[in-house]
């Protein structure tokens, strides 16, 4: 019987002192006993690190020191990773159980390179994200692959400004054999640098690169996207308008 495949599972952080803990917990219950944990801190300020420290004896690797954004510790995470496979969890971000990441690596064969699941969002809009990969709908925290992926295409792309390298290397590993687990892995916050409208932008110039989208159809996001934008934010204001009045006849 082929032993267990060994997990890295990576949290990068950054002045996140509140939510920092929970991800930590998540992390240590898990079940599966064949991975290490490795925190790359970006130099916080705010007492993140003292939260770190009080787990320091049960990671395999932590470091605190100034970085050129979330990619760069990223990348300084997976250069310090013994793991076969490695997923990222940010801070805030946590396991959907105790037996998430045994329960998604007992699916990994040699015939597979990516693992990766729906996730559920929490927040204003709480629900369950359905992920596709060939529709490259995908987040980071419900995904699970081979270290060796980096070897063939690079590192995480690190530029002032960027903010779509993990959905870049999303494009560059399409070709590469994947397979969706029947159940979610993570639970992540609704939001972060992922929802700016400067990512939209950055992913349509990704997508019009790989040949995913034509120039017609970009140059109809770009035009239509302001619009949709002040819909959904008058869409947002009426739920909460009506969760409001909820509130008060309850």
């Amino acid at each position: 019987m082929n032993p267990m495949p060994f997990v890295s599972v990576i949290t990068v952080s950054l002045n996140c002192k509140e939510a920092m803990e929970g991800t930590i917990r998540s992390v240590l219950s898990q079940t599966y006993n064949a991975k290490e944990y490795i925190i790359i801190d970006g130099g916080s300020t705010d007492g993140t690190v003292k939260v770190i420290e009080q787990y320091q004896n049960r990671l395999a690797r932590w470091a605190t020191e100034p970085d050129q954004g979330v990619y760069d510790a990223m990348n300084k995470a997976i250069g310090l990773a013994s793991g076969e496979w490695l997923i990222f969890m940010n801070a805030g971000d946590i396991f959907c159980d105790d037996s998430a990441l045994e329960r998604t690596i007992r699916q990994a064969t040699e015939n597979v390179d990516i693992l990766y699941s729906d996730t559920w969002f929490r927040g204003a809009r709480s629900r369950l994200f359905v992920c596709d990969h060939r529709r490259k709908r995908i987040i980071h925290q419900s995904f699970l692959y081979r270290k060796r992926l980096h070897e063939e295409v690079g590192a995480y792309l690190v530029a002032p400004g960027v903010t779509i390298s993990d959905y870049l290397f999303f494009n560059l590993v399409a070709h590469k054999r994947w397979e969706k687990v029947d159940r979610p892995i993570a639970i992540c916050d609704d939001g972060g640098i992922s929802s700016h409208s400067r990512t939209l932008y950055q992913k349509l110039a990704v997508d019009l690169v790989f040949g995913s989208r034509g120039r017609l159809q970009v140059s109809m996001l770009l035009a239509l996207y302001p619009f949709y934008k002040i819909l959904k934010r008058f869409g947002l204001k009426v739920i909460r308008s009506g969760t409001d009045k909820n509130k008060m006849v309850g």
